[in-house]
C-alpha cells in the first residue's frame, strides 16, 4: 500500500490475513511510509525480488507503479489491483469502491449537516484516481441535487496531514462563512479536523 503507518489500512490488512488463514497461504504487507510513488515503486520491486506467489497493490496512480506492475507480470507473478489501481497495467484485476458514488453519498451526507445553501470546500489527492472520482461524484450531487451549496475552492493537500491543516487554515480565514468541508482520503482528514477544532 501507499502511506503503510495510517489506521485506514489496519482493516484491510485484518481481512487479508483472515483469507490466507483461510486459504492456508502467507502474507507478508509492507508499504510507503509516505504518498511517494518513487518509494512505492521501490518496495514493488523489492517484492518482485522475493518472487511471491502474487502481489495485491493500491497503488499511487503513477508510470512509475504501472512499469512496476507490468514487471511482475512479465515475470509471471500475478497482480490484483484493490483501493487505487494504476491505470494502464497488465494488472489481473482490480477490486474497489464505487467511488464516484461515494462521492454521491458524501454530498448527500453534506448537505443533511449543513442544509441545502452555503459554502463547500473540498480537499483531496488530485493525482490519484480513486480520490479525483469521489471529488467528480461529490461535486455532480451537488451542482444536481442541492444549486445551493456551491464548492468555492478543491485544494490538493498531497496526502499530507500537515498540509491539510494548513489550507483548511487558510480556507477558514478565506471564506469566512465556509459551511463544510469534503476531505476525499485519510491522512489529510487528521489534518482537517485539527483545524476545525482549533478554529
Amino acid at each position: 500500500t501507499f502511506q503503510s503507518g495510517i489506521e485506514y489500512w489496519k482493516s484491510g490488512l485484518k481481512g487479508f490475513e483472515d483469507a490466507a488463514e483461510a486459504l492456508d497461504v502467507s502474507v507478508e504487507y509492507g508499504g510507503s511510509t509516505r504518498y511517494d510513488a518513487r518509494e512505492q515503486a521501490m518496495i514493488v520491486e523489492q517484492a518482485i525480488a522475493k518472487k511471491p506467489a502474487g502481489i495485491a497493490i493500491s497503488a499511487i496512480d503513477s508510470p512509475l507503479l504501472v512499469q512496476a506492475v507490468n514487471k511482475a507480470v512479465d515475470q509471471g507473478i500475478p497482480v490484483v489491483m484493490f483501493d487505487a489501481e494504476a491505470p494502464g497495467s497488465r494488472s489481473y484485476s482490480f477490486l474497489a469502491t464505487d467511488n464516484r458514488n461515494a462521492g454521491s453519498i458524501a454530498a448527500e451526507q453534506m448537505a443533511a449537516r449543513i442544509g441545502n445553501s452555503g459554502q463547500i470546500a473540498i480537499i483531496t489527492l488530485a493525482n490519484q484516481q480513486n480520490h479525483k472520482d469521489r471529488t467528480a461524484g461529490f461535486e455532480e450531487r451537488i451542482r444536481q441535487s442541492y444549486p445551493g451549496l456551491k464548492v468555492v475552492v478543491v485544494e490538493n493537500d498531497q496526502g499530507d496531514a500537515v498540509l491539510a491543516q494548513q489550507q483548511t487554515n487558510e480556507l477558514l480565514k478565506t471564506y469566512p462563512h465556509l459551511k463544510g468541508i469534503f476531505i476525499t482520503e485519510a491522512t489529510g482528514a487528521y489534518g482537517v479536523g485539527s483545524a476545525v477544532e482549533q478554529w
